[in-house]
């Protein structure tokens, strides 16, 4: 109720938010009557907030505006956003208080199929987050993320080419004139990440270096720094994938340039890798641009080049970063040492 305070009223409501009894208060009114109105609306509008039928979609995107933007950078909220699209993919405009554990649950299945077990927990937790704060506020009663399952592709099943995929692979995409397919061509040579290859501009390659000091963020359309100080980096390169990048044009504004002055996307990336998948007959259904990354670290390691040279070369931000990503292919390795070792004493 609205309250006199040295000649002006106050408006004051009460109400629940995370949990918790709270008041909102507003004064300088001349009348009681327009405090009593101001009053009316907050409740209002409050009711709107708190009974509103949220789609998984509508809350999150709320969620993340109200209690990420202003808090979290905006790299770190871009990623939250990015969210949005595979949970518009994946729940559609499913209600959210008509999911169900169980329903949640063949989601996150799905989702697994096709992404890294890291990737479904950053999924399923950020989900969580905001679903526990729609619960706080009495958006719904019970939470359908509790219990969930974690599934997905294990770091050892990383999708690479093997050594006779890669030849062919790179023998295909280097005799192309198409953008998207020398893209593609450059990352199996390189080991860049997509962003890294798509904020390339001419004066960024030399006939036997390239130089990565910049990214293109996907999520503001736009040049952006690298992913971390050391990502910052000039790369030997062979002086045949220099004369094979040249059949692009050198007049547009970046190297692999998609005709409107921006970069291709990763979508068209993506379509045009799996087109080349089913041309040289490779069947790995899950296999996107990433993973010519992947493959062109393998390539190294298998061939002898040391731990230091390649985590320099893929520019992670610690060797012990190439460590964890590839431990697998080291124990293979260390396997395949042992046995040369043992080979080696009895001859």
């Amino acid at each position: 109720m609205p309250t006199k305070r040295d000649k002006v009223w106050q408006a004051e409501v009460s109400y629940k938010h995370h949990g918790t009894f709270k008041k909102w208060r507003k004064s300088g009114f001349k009348t009681k009557k327009e405090a009593l109105i101001a009053e009316s609306e907050f409740k209002l509008n409050i009711q709107k907030y708190l009974q509103k039928k949220y789609t998984l979609y509508e809350w999150f995107e709320t969620w993340a505006e109200i209690y990420k933007k202003p808090s979290v950078s905006i790299r770190t909220y871009q990623k939250y956003i990015n969210i949005l699209v595979n949970i518009k993919k994946y729940f559609g405009d499913v209600r959210l208080d008509k999911i169900k554990n169980s329903g949640y649950q063949k989601v996150l299945n799905e989702f697994a199929k096709t992404h890294q077990k890291e990737t479904v927990k950053t999924f399923n937790s950020r989900i969580r987050s905001s679903v526990q704060s729609a619960i706080l506020d009495d958006i719904i009663k019970k939470d359908f993320t509790k219990g969930a399952v974690l599934n997905g592709i294990d770091t050892k099943q990383q999708v690479f080419l093997n050594y006779s995929e890669f030849i062919s692979f790179r023998n295909y995409t280097s005799k192309s004139t198409t953008t998207s397919t020398l893209a593609l061509y450059l990352m199996i040579m390189t080991g860049l990440r997509f962003g890294e290859v798509a904020g390339l501009t001419w004066k960024d390659i030399t006939t036997d270096k390239l130089r990565v000091n910049k990214s293109w963020n996907f999520y503001t359309n736009e040049i952006d720094t690298t992913k971390n100080k050391q990502s910052n980096r000039t790369i030997p390169i062979p002086i045949e994938v220099y004369n094979n990048i040249l059949n692009l044009d050198k007049d547009q504004k970046y190297i692999f340039d998609n005709g409107t002055g921006k970069p291709i996307t990763n979508n068209a990336a993506q379509k045009q890798l799996q087109a080349i998948m089913r041309k040289l007959e490779i069947d790995k259904p899950t296999i996107r641009p990433h993973s010519l990354r992947h493959t062109h670290a393998s390539i190294l390691l298998y061939n002898g080049v040391s731990l230091y040279a390649i985590s320099k070369r893929l520019g992670h931000a610690s060797i012990l970063t190439t460590q964890e990503t590839y431990a697998h292919m080291i124990e293979e390795m260390e396997v395949k040492e042992d046995d040369k070792i043992l080979t080696t004493l009895i001859k």
